[in-house]
C-alpha cells in the first residue's frame, strides 16, 4: 500500500461534484481514488507510462 501523505485542496461547481460523484458510484470507488486515477492517465497520456520514483 502507498502511503498518502499529502493533500489537495481542490474548488469544484456542484456540476463537476456530481460528475466526480457518478463516476465514483459507477466505479465502486472513492471519490479520491477516480480523482487519483485521472490523474495517472492525464499524466500517461501526456508523458508516456509514468516511471518509478527512486528512493532517496
Amino acid at each position: 500500500m502507498v502511503d498518502k501523505d499529502k493533500r489537495l485542496h481542490v474548488r469544484v461547481t456542484s456540476e463537476e461534484l456530481r460528475m466526480l460523484d457518478e463516476i465514483a458510484e459507477r466505479e465502486e470507488r472513492t471519490a479520491a481514488d477516480v480523482v487519483r486515477r485521472l490523474i495517472r492517465q492525464a499524466h500517461a497520456e501526456a508523458f508516456g507510462s509514468p516511471k518509478k520514483a527512486r528512493k532517496k
